[in-house]
């Protein structure tokens, strides 16, 4: 558990770093951001399309999101990004969204098995997984109010979400052994 939990906060926080990156990029040259992104997610939906395609063709079993179905549906949104790219300024928000409220999630649970093991720590986790979760549900209920405000928006919000997710990871980090015996007893 300890190994697995420790290998998940290392991914966090190269991930978030990697996530500060995108968010300073996003912010300083929002313009040509969006439409670099959706040429981006273009390429990956078309060759995970493809990929997914060749991998369908292989199985022999049937099924309705069978690999042969999601490289259609993944070549298919690939295609419609490339005809309309300025549709991903949306989806893009609210996917993010909805990420950083998934995350914030899993750390609002360590945070409250923090507080039956350690007192001090467990209110600041808390805090900085609700300041996440406004900052996903910022991203997704208000995702059309202007495609560089959007970016610049989502570049700041990022960089937060991002720094949160650093500290929070080496303070969960600090306290590996306490958690470790908190999931043993559970």
């Amino acid at each position: 558990m300890k190994k697995s939990m420790n290998r998940t906060l290392w991914i966090s926080i190269i991930s978030s770093i990697i996530f500060i990156l995108l968010g300073i990029i996003l912010f300083s040259h929002p313009e040509s951001s969006l439409v670099v992104m959706s040429y981006t997610v273009c390429i990956l939906l078309g060759a995970n399309g493809v990929y997914q395609l060749i991998m369908g063709y292989t199985n022999t079993t049937l099924s309705l999101f069978d690999g042969f179905s999601g490289g259609i549906l993944s070549i298919i949104l690939g295609i419609l990004i490339l005809i309309k790219p300025n549709t991903l300024s949306i989806v893009i928000p609210i996917a993010i969204g909805l990420w950083f409220i998934i995350s914030s999630s899993y750390k609002l649970r360590i945070a409250i098995a923090l507080r039956s093991i350690n007192g001090s720590i467990w209110l600041l986790l808390f805090v900085m997984a609700i300041l996440m979760m406004v900052c996903g549900i910022i991203l997704i209920f208000n995702p059309v109010s202007g495609i560089v405000a959007i970016t610049r928006m989502i570049g700041i919000l990022i960089i937060i979400y991002s720094t949160i997710d650093i500290i929070e990871a080496i303070m969960i980090k600090k306290n590996m052994n306490l958690l470790d015996s908190w999931f043993q007893e559970d």
